[in-house]
């Protein structure tokens, strides 16, 4: 497993468990180990979502969009 893919999981986990800011910088590092992650960015922006930062959220989807546009999860 990646690098950024572990950080990817951690950060899921986190969303799960309502910890929204340690599931940002999670979803961040794995964004440092893997600049091209949509799926980093997905997680980042749900994060960012549900800690009430609609605007910063927004721009980690259009991120995600912009790398993988054809993607069902951006």
């Amino acid at each position: 497993m990646s690098e950024a893919k572990e950080f990817i999981d951690q950060a899921s986990r986190a969303i799960q468990d309502g910890q929204y800011q340690s599931a940002a910088d999670l979803a961040r590092q794995a964004l440092e180990a893997d600049p091209a992650s949509a799926d980093a960015n997905v997680v980042l922006g749900i994060a960012l979502a549900q800690s009430g930062q609609p605007d910063a959220a927004t721009n980690a989807f259009r991120a995600a969009i912009a790398l993988e546009p054809t993607s069902a999860k951006a």
